[in-house]
């Protein structure tokens, strides 16, 4: 029994020194080798998940990636989300200062997920054809009277 134990120990040590790709997990009752691609793809699919829950958002037919904004200074009119590096830039509407369409995609019946902490918005930039879910902290929303009146 002594050496049936110290066999797997030295095998695990030497799987683990080769580096094979491949994480130990205990599932129902046996040892399973898992890859860590599909440990990374697991932790993916919970994270998603827990931004789609956060804001209350339901996956449809349309998906798009997500752009983390929550450093930016935000707010939106509901037809557009303005968006600035800084509270400054946002206010001229100088520098780092960018407006997408809320892209109104037809399979959702609205576009801007507001949850606690942060809020999630289906943007159309214009840029190549690209949709974002674009995420924005709550803490950083300017009150709707800093938009200026020649926003678009």
């Amino acid at each position: 029994m002594k050496n049936i134990l110290l066999y797997i120990t030295i095998t695990l040590i030497i799987l683990v020194m080769i580096d094979l790709t491949m994480v130990l997990v205990k599932a129902q009752g046996t040892l399973v080798y898992k890859s860590k691609t599909t440990e990374l793809t697991e932790n993916y699919k919970k994270s998603l998940q827990a931004i789609y829950d956060h804001v209350g958002f339901k996956e449809d037919w349309v998906i798009a990636p997500i752009d983390d904004c929550t450093d930016k200074f935000w707010n939106t009119d509901g037809e557009i989300v303005y968006y600035a590096n800084s509270e400054e830039e946002f206010k001229t509407e100088e520098g780092n200062f960018y407006s997408d369409d809320v892209y109104k995609q037809k399979f959702y019946d609205k576009w801007i997920y507001e949850g606690k902490d942060f809020t999630m918005i289906f943007c159309d930039p214009h840029v190549d054809g690209m949709k974002w879910f674009r995420i924005f902290d709550n803490k950083k929303k300017l009150p709707k009277h800093s938009l200026n009146s020649n926003q678009k």
